[in-house]
């Protein structure tokens, strides 16, 4: 039996899927659950199998070794929605920025058509000297500007400058 605890134990932190595990150990869901949950905790299980989806739902970029693990990339941070926050979700998570963002100005959503952009470009720094309020066509037009300059950095490509609520273009 401890070989295989250990065995689900060094599967399950490689980032195996419960499906790959169900097949490896030839048991039901349920009984697989019930001995993740054992072994690491309700809320743990909840909380990884968030930023899996969560994960997936970003970018599948695959593994020769084992299709079906998804490396997971650098993705936003989050947290339980907090009682105050009023924008409708059927999510049970907020990402950390916009709490960030919008408990610092005093808001308790992001308004609609716009978003909460991370200056230096850096998904896990959510200090709010790195966080900026865009519109969404200007979070858009932001990122489109920085991939083209990490793809062809011989060219100069136009900066933002301005404010939160009216960022302008130089160039």
């Amino acid at each position: 039996m401890g070989q295989y605890r250990a065995k689900l134990v060094e599967l399950y932190e490689q980032g195996y899927t419960t499906k790959d595990l169900r097949k490896y150990f030839k048991v039901s869901g349920e009984s697989l659950g019930e001995a993740l949950k054992r072994l690491y905790g309700e809320d743990h299980i909840r909380q990884t199998r968030y930023s899996r989806i969560a994960a997936k739902s970003k970018a599948y970029t695959g593994n020769r070794s084992h299709p079906k693990l998804v490396e997971l990339k650098e993705t936003y941070s989050v947290t339980l929605k907090p009682d105050w926050w009023t924008k409708p979700t059927k999510r049970k998570y907020v990402r950390v920025h916009e709490l960030v963002y919008c408990e610092s100005h005093g808001l308790t959503e992001i308004p609609n058509g716009y978003d909460v952009h991370h200056i230096d470009f850096n998904k896990q720094n959510n200090d709010i000297s790195n966080l900026i309020l865009l519109s969404r066509s200007n979070h858009m037009h932001v990122h489109m500007q920085h991939r083209r300059c990490n793809d062809y950095p011989e060219r100069e490509y136009t900066q933002v400058s301005g404010s939160a609520e009216n960022p302008t273009y130089e160039g």
